[in-house]
Order: C-alpha cells, then structure tokens, then sequence
C-alpha cells in the first residue's frame, strides 16, 4: 500500500519542482529582456523615462536633446542671467 502511495508523491514532487523552475526561468528571462530593452533604448538615443529628466536616474550622464537643453536653461537660472 505505501508503494503506490511513494511513487504519486514522486511524481508530485517532480511535477512541482519543474513547474517552480519553469517560473523561475520565465521570471529570469522577462526581466533580462526589460533590461536589454532599456539599455538598447538608452543607447539608441530614446529617452527611457518618459521625457521626465527631474526624476531620472541617468540625468547626469544624459546627453539627448531635451536634458541637455535642461542643464543648459539650469545653469543660467544658477548663474543669474534668464
């Protein structure tokens, strides 16, 4: 009797063990996808945060038309001329 009952068991353990790495594997591979995506876009020269440069994390380094026009009009309003 415990004979069958071990090899349900078995199998349920490996029905849940593929299945949890199978998640696993898709949660890896969407989020690796996001990030290429966000790097292929940043490297393109798109902006990745929605042409919102106040809050972006890459500002600093940013070098397309709109924050570059932002730190420019800054520095003015910081040097005193308008």
């Amino acid at each position: 009797m415990t004979e069958p009952f071990s090899k349900i068991q078995n199998r349920r353990k490996l029905l849940t063990d593929a299945l949890r790495f199978a998640g696993l594997g898709l949660l890896g591979l969407v989020s690796t996808s996001a990030v290429l995506k966000r790097r292929r876009l940043k490297y393109d020269g798109y902006c990745i945060n929605s042409s919102i440069c106040s809050d972006c994390r890459i500002y600093e380094d940013c070098g397309l038309p709109q924050a570059l026009s932002r730190k420019q009009a800054m520095e003015k309003k910081n040097n005193g001329t308008k």
